[in-house]
């Protein structure tokens, strides 16, 4: 290769090179420059926690478009676990660790940690079974700090064309089919509200 033809082939990386770091570049301000032109359909996350001696929560240092997801992680610190992520309107987010949190504007997301020595967390989650079609469907209904050995009772209430069939562990193991249940928090625990769903006749639908 001669030194002209040389020249010419340095040259044609380094421009190549140039030319991928400022696309990189672009790529990776893109929603900074779009909040710049369409501010209305961006906003900034902001994250934090309750206190900082027991976790922190990674920061989302650009703007996201309203409605899309970005994924926020929290990280205990020693002596700690993490519980779960709510709003400033103290409404769960997610008991998820990390969890794609949708975005909205105006609202903080706040991470929640707990001292397992002390405290232990109870979630409860609900469970429904569409007879008709085998759909399952589940959803966190509620999570509580509890002092540890604390007495909680939980109570199940079906919705409309709802049964009730029973409490469970997060083994699967049956705990009770009364729709009240009492036992003592001596452990953070999960315990699912199991329901079957069925269509409403058109009998019904009319009346």
């Amino acid at each position: 290769m001669s030194k002209k033809s040389f020249g010419k082939f340095i040259l044609f990386l380094l421009a190549t090179a140039l030319v991928v770091t400022i696309g990189f570049g672009i790529y990776h301000h893109l929603n900074d420059i779009k909040a710049l032109i369409n501010p209305e359909n961006y906003a900034q996350v902001e994250t934090s926690t309750e206190d900082e001696e027991k976790g922190s929560v990674g920061e989302i240092n650009k703007p996201q478009l309203i409605g899309d997801t970005v994924k926020v992680t929290a990280t205990a610190e020693e002596g700690y676990k993490f519980w779960a992520f709510f709003n400033d309107k103290d409404e769960l987010l997610s008991v998820e660790n990390p969890f794609n949190y949708t975005v909205v504007e105006g609202e903080k997301v706040i991470a929640k940690f707990y001292n397992p020595e002390t405290e232990a967390i109870v979630t409860v989650v609900k469970e429904v079974t569409n007879l008709d079609t085998d759909k399952v469907e589940t959803s966190v209904i509620s999570t509580e700090k509890k002092a540890l050995d604390s007495s909680v009772e939980l109570t199940a209430e079906a919705g409309e064309n709802e049964t009730f069939v029973g409490f469970y562990n997060e083994d699967g193991e049956e705990l009770g089919i009364e729709t009240s249940y009492n036992f003592t928090a001596s452990e953070s625990i999960t315990i699912t509200m199991k329901f079957t769903y069925t269509e409403p006749t058109q009998e019904e639908v009319k009346a």
